[in-house]
């Protein structure tokens, strides 16, 4: 490894280690890399970078004849070399250890502002980038050949995240996830699929995926004919009837030009996917149920055919919005439409993807029409509860897969208490949405069957500007416990930032460990204190939207308002970059086409490729941190960056290493899922946050509390669930206290009765289940595990579970 002086001396080492050991003709190499200078002067660079070179990698390093320049193969090792080697020997050891080598893009730290160099750079990192594809697609199809599905799995997963537009590998996740016996996640991960397809190139998977799914869908129920399959279209829960809503294996769509095609199920988004699990499954879904308004009088006035295809476009529409928002069709059945969320697997914000899913199925049905004068319209009701869902026996010879409990009925009662063109939601949801959404508070609703009437909720858009952590907590901050030793690390990194050396400090640690408390607290520190604060949060829902946290930042720095002109908007788009940008003229109007806000006259669209302007935009966004530095210190806080996109991850990758040389404190919250590739440089702070002891943890059951105490066999309790988990502790304690179990005097809470066993908090069972979603086949090892206690021999485990000591140890560390 050497360190070299200069970016072009680096890609000019760069280029010829690529094409080693090819001779490169001094003119190309002038042109590629001083291209914008007259021939004399381009030639003498080129002569001055050969020679300083040679002075630092030795003599022996280029081969020089005349008029033609090469690298030395034999003296300089090279890992694009060893990479296109590996991928030439195509078994599965080397295609392994080429994946592990591709790092990201090539030479991403080298910035050179000559057109000849950019042009190769970018088609050499698309190649690159297509044989680490094909390295990970050959690695995953010899995993799976050879039985080994869960490598497969991760193969599939890491080409994705290369480049999720790859139709090839969502199939061999859909093949790995199915030969793991996840059929279900392999459906939905197919319905996934087709919605981003269509979403981003409007068009449908190829014949190779459609058949893919059709295969899955065929074998769900073995041995059954298709007629068989054919059963009585389900109904969907009506406010007063019984909670239990039955999802029948088979078609259940309601095309008829699809019938008896299984083929044609299986390339629509809005197939209700048939999912048969084992045992029945206890786990927390939020149910939302959509209704047309109306459809009685629509259907006394319309022709039977154009009432059908109304309809036909209702379910469509709903399905197409709801597998966006990773919901689940369950049922169809008339003019409504019954949907999960959780189910097959759960998210951890199910309750907040259902609202917004939501929202957007009220924008897209608006636009529906019955008829040239009348619009369509939908009501909504969303509830979330725990439930029983598992599969058990129809009529017949029919299996459904039925989810038990109180909360599709009441979503049902909230739907038909839904005004037109409302989502109404019940106070479980609301519990879990925080403050994410602006709600209004309706009268409550007598419910059929309860004896008091229950609390609702209309949904009336989200709330913008706001980090996650900020909306979930409605209330003042307990105080900060435990974390003394992390603040004092991230106040001595912000002095020495100040001084003009910049640090990086990555705070990581696994969900509810408190990051983004930490964070928080060091901006309540410097409150007052002179100096520029930029805060960017990464969200799961835009994972594939680029640069997603930079625009929401700049939208909400510039101030842009809902209802605004363009020409408003660039005047404060001007008036936020013109203090810090290099060229105004050219930022303006690549960060307005950004930001989706039209030109004018004033700031033309840039005609240069999509590359060039690419690049030129993150210059851009980089160049306005160059100019707030230069005007005081900075301090940047990047929440949620397991959650970044793929150009977002490219910008920050350049922040962090623009950030070295000038007075910024980039502080960058983490899942440890995460392993960037600046981790281990000079100004790089790695802080991971370990779970708390009993004093601390108890600490954190006193401000919850507010300094009242709780019977010691509570706390003992509350620790013993919660090992440690700041969050989990918050979580807890605040059930607890309002659950009834005890009772507040003047200094204590007194426990009146026996100490029930403690219940996970709903506050807590999303994000719990979706870990669990996540251990694949080690999940049904999780749950014996759990029900056997906290802790259990192999030998215990492996007779319960029926499995060997070496598969019940996989399936442990999982």
């Amino acid at each position: 490894m050497v360190d070299l002086p200069s970016k072009k001396l680096a890609g000019l080492l760069a280029y010829l280690a690529c094409n080693a050991p090819r001779p490169q003709s001094r003119e190309k190499l002038s042109g590629l890399l001083w291209g914008s200078r007259f021939d004399a002067q381009a030639r003498q660079n080129l002569r001055q970078a050969l020679f300083r070179l040679r002075k630092v990698l030795g003599e022996d390093a280029l081969e020089s004849d005349g008029e033609v320049v090469s690298l030395n193969a034999a003296a300089v090792r090279c890992d694009v070399s060893q990479f296109e080697a590996l991928v030439r020997d195509g078994s599965r050891d080397a295609l392994s250890a080429a994946a592990d080598l591709y790092r990201g893009r090539l030479v991403d730290d080298v910035s050179v502002g000559e057109e000849g160099w950019n042009e190769w750079l970018t088609g050499e990192r698309e190649r690159l980038l297509d044989l680490a594809l094909g390295a990970m697609m050959g690695l995953g199809e010899q995993d799976l050949t050879a039985g080994r599905a869960e490598q497969a799995l991760k193969a599939g997963q890491r080409a994705v995240a290369l480049n999720n537009m790859r139709e090839d590998a969502h199939r061999l996740m859909v093949r790995a996830l199915a030969a793991t016996g996840r059929k279900a996640e392999a459906l939905k991960h197919y319905q996934d699929l087709v919605a981003l397809l269509r979403r981003e190139l409007n068009t449908e998977p190829d014949a190779a995926t459609r058949s893919l799914a059709a295969e899955l869908r065929a074998t769900e129920s073995p041995g059954r004919s298709s007629a068989e399959r054919e059963v009585a279209k389900p109904t969907l829960p009506q406010p007063d009837r019984s909670s239990i809503v039955a999802l029948p294996f088979g078609n259940m769509r309601r095309d008829h030009e699809n019938a008896g095609n299984p083929a044609a199920d299986g390339d629509e988004a809005s197939s209700a996917v048939a999912v048969g699990s084992g045992s029945p499954e206890r786990r927390q879904l939020t149910i939302m149920v959509c209704n047309m308004v109306g459809s009685m009088p629509l259907s006394a006035r319309l022709d039977p055919e154009d009432m059908h295809d109304l309809i036909a476009a209702f379910h469509k529409s709903i399905a197409d919005v709801v597998s966006r928002f990773g919901g689940f069709v369950a049922q169809y059945l008339g003019d409504g439409v019954l949907v999960y969320f959780g189910y097959p697997a759960a998210g951890e914000h199910d309750a907040e993807q259902a609202m917004r899913a939501g929202l957007a199925i009220l924008d897209t049905i608006g636009t529906l029409k019955a008829s040239p004068c009348v619009t369509v319209q939908v009501s909504v009701g969303i509830a979330t509860g725990l439930v029983v869902i598992g599969e058990r026996s129809g009529t017949g010879d029919t299996q459904q897969c039925a989810a038990i409990g109180e909360a599709p009925n009441l979503a049902a009662q909230l739907q038909a208490a839904a005004a037109p063109g409302e989502v109404v939601i019940a106070a479980s949801t609301h519990r879990l949405a925080g403050r994410m959404f602006d709600c209004r508070a309706l009268a409550a609703i007598d419910v059929k069957g309860l004896p008091q009437p229950v609390e609702a909720w209309q949904v009336r858009g989200e709330t913008a500007g706001v980090s996650r952590f900020e909306v979930r907590r409605a209330g003042a901050l307990t105080p900060l416990v435990g974390r003394q030793e992390e603040i004092e690390l991230l106040l001595r990194r912000w002095d020495q930032a100040k001084l003009g050396e910049g640090r990086v400090v990555l705070l990581t640690g696994e969900p509810g460990i408190g990051k983004s408390r930490i964070a928080e607290s060091l901006l309540a520190a410097r409150e007052g204190e002179p100096h520029a604060r930029i805060r960017y949060f990464c969200s799961p829902y835009h994972v594939q939207s680029p640069l997603y946290p930079f625009i929401a930042q700049l939208e909400r720095a510039a101030g842009f308002e809902p209802g605004s002109s363009a020409s408003v908007k660039l005047d404060k788009l001007e008036a936020l970059l013109k203090p810090t940008t290099k060229n105004v003229l050219r930022d303006v109007a690549l960060v307005a086409e950004l930001l989706g806000v039209p030109a004018d006259w004033r700031y033309p669209a840039l005609a240069i490729s999509p590359q060039q302007k690419r690049e030129l935009t993150l210059t851009a966004l980089l160049d306005q941190l160059d100019g707030a530095a230069a005007q005081s210190a900075v301090l940047i806080v990047v929440e949620d960056a397991h959650w970044i996109d793929p150009t977002s991850q490219d910008l920050l990758d350049r922040m962090v290493a623009r950030a070295a040389n000038l007075p910024v404190l980039l502080v960058v919250t983490v899942r440890p899922e995460l392993q960037p590739t600046w981790v281990g440089q000079s100004h790089v702070t790695m802080l991971p946050l370990s779970r708390l002891g009993r004093r601390d943890s108890a600490g954190i059951v006193g401000g919850v509390t507010k300094g009242k105490a709780l019977p010691d066999a509570v706390v003992d309790q509350v620790l013993a669930h919660t090992d440690g988990v700041p969050l989990f502790i918050e979580e807890l304690t605040s059930a607890l206290l309002e659950s009834g179990l005890l009772r507040e005097t003047t200094d204590r809470y007194l426990l009146d009765g026996p100490l029930p066993e403690l219940a996970i908090p709903t506050t807590l069972q999303a994000s719990l289940v979706a870990r669990l979603d996540r251990l694949g086949s080690g999940k049904d090892v999780a749950l014996i595990g759990s029900a056997i206690g906290r802790e259990f021999s192999h030998e215990l485990i492996g007779a319960v579970a029926s499995l060997t000591r070496g598969t019940s140890t996989r399936h442990l560390s999982c």
